[in-house]
């Protein structure tokens, strides 16, 4: 899980880097970009349009729910989880 932001420099620095390990361990991991932009879709369309990316699919948390849930401090946050 990755928590982002269009807004966040670091968060569009990393995203090629995710999609390109998502491509590469296709089947055995799975990435989820999560949007903590407030504007939602608005904000994430544009830029998944423009990037074009191959193996990410973007889901939004325009309520910041799972920020907060896991009390992440800043942005980017990626948290890992193994099948258990």
């Amino acid at each position: 899980v990755n928590l982002w932001a269009t807004w966040c420099a670091p968060c569009l620095a990393e995203m090629p880097a995710l999609d390109r390990l998502a491509a590469r361990e296709a089947g055995k991991l799975h990435v989820l970009t999560i949007s903590q932009d407030m504007e939602g879709w608005r904000a994430v369309e544009p830029y998944w349009a423009k990037k074009g990316f191959k193996a990410l699919a973007p889901y939004v948390d325009s309520r910041n729910e799972i920020a907060l849930a896991v009390k992440a401090r800043g942005l980017p946050v990626s948290i890992l989880y193994d099948a258990k």
